[in-house]
């Protein structure tokens, strides 16, 4: 970013600069405020990751890790495969052979949670459109995410109940998105999809999860928040923070991530400010410990929320601060509708423009 902003100025190029700039002041202000100091990999990877659900590992990011380690191909290739193989993967010149790809990451140190996907299958491209699946809903684009769906079920074995139950998942967040069903009815249905893996789940988390099970279970959460059942949300919750501990399992990073955005949401909701001020800059750490750097926009909206319920003057100046820099990060991961939400609430009741 700072590079970006050095190359706007000499194209004096200053709307564009500014704006820049003000991406930098928003990860500043996150350092600042959880006393962060990141090592120079942690920085890239906070930058590199475009979307919230799944990091699709891609030749970038296999060179710029691999450069990062200073490690030559010949080098990182050794045993592996030829190095040319290594340098027509990293020129996307030919996609990894899955076999290839776990040795690659393997021998780079970073774990192979951070990258696959939600289904089971052998084709990389499978993995890739899951990725692609998940960033249109992330970004609200509707109609593209239902084509890419529909491609996935004819790539995928679907008698996998893994595989089944991320597509009818998917399915199921669309109908409620569009009030096709009501929460009460997707609570039932993400208990029946939850059951195709986890098949004695009895209200009660009794082994570690899987992907797709974090999430069902999240949205269960959230359902019970939307309906204003907050007992049966923070239950799930706690059960959460009971089986994880401090909240740092790598088996769970982006899923974690989402679990601080909504249970800050339903701490706020339900007046536990204290609580929710504690756990939402925890979670702001974590997210960028993981680099997570798209949903610290969503949860730092979360937590400019309960400065709002402030009566102090320091509550007022740090609610506003967090939603400009909210809408800061939004628009950095390109996700323009949360941010233009931000953006009208804060015009609304400050009578000043967000920028």
């Amino acid at each position: 970013l700072i590079g970006e902003r050095e190359c706007l100025q000499r194209l004096n190029k200053k709307e564009e600069m500014e704006q820049v700039q003000k991406q930098i002041e928003a990860i500043q202000f996150l350092y600042e405020k959880t006393e962060y100091v990141p090592i120079k990999e942690e920085i890239l990877l906070f930058l590199f990751i475009p979307n919230h659900r799944s990091m699709i590992m891609n030749n970038d990011m296999i060179r710029e890790l691999r450069m990062f380690q200073n490690l030559s191909q010949e080098e990182l290739s050794d045993g592996i495969c030829a190095p040319e193989t290594l340098s027509r993967i990293e020129k996307q010149k030919r996609k990894p052979q899955r076999r290839i790809l776990d040795a690659l990451l393997k021998k780079l140190n970073y774990e192979r949670n951070r990258y696959q996907g939600y289904v089971i299958t052998d084709n990389y491209y499978v993995y890739e459109l899951v990725g692609e699946i998940n960033e249109c809903g992330y970004k609200g684009n509707v109609k593209q995410q239902r084509e890419l769906l529909e491609k996935l079920k004819h790539l995928i074995d679907l008698e996998i109940p893994v595989n089944r139950q991320y597509v009818e998942y998917m399915e199921m967040i669309r109908k409620g998105d569009y009030g096709e069903i009501s929460n009460i009815q997707e609570i039932v249905e993400s208990e029946r999809l939850l059951k195709l893996t986890l098949k004695d789940y009895d209200n009660k988390i009794y082994r570690a999860l899987s992907r797709m099970e974090f999430l069902i279970i999240l949205n269960i959460a959230i359902c019970f928040k939307i309906e204003a059942k907050y007992q049966e949300s923070d239950n799930i919750y706690r059960q959460i923070i009971e089986y994880y501990g401090d909240m740092t399992s790598k088996n769970q990073v982006d899923s974690m991530g989402l679990f601080y955005v909504n249970y800050v949401g339903m701490l706020e909701e339900s007046d536990r400010l204290v609580e929710a001020e504690k756990v939402g800059w925890k979670g702001i750490r974590f997210l960028i410990g993981c680099g997570l750097g798209d949903k610290l926009g969503t949860l730092l909206g979360n937590i400019a929320c309960i400065y709002e319920k402030g009566i102090t003057k320091e509550a007022e100046r740090m609610g506003k601060a967090c939603l400009r820099n909210s809408y800061r990060l939004l628009m950095l991961y390109e996700n323009p509708n949360d941010a233009k939400v931000i953006s009208d609430y804060y015009i609304k009741k400050y009578g000043e423009s967000i920028n």
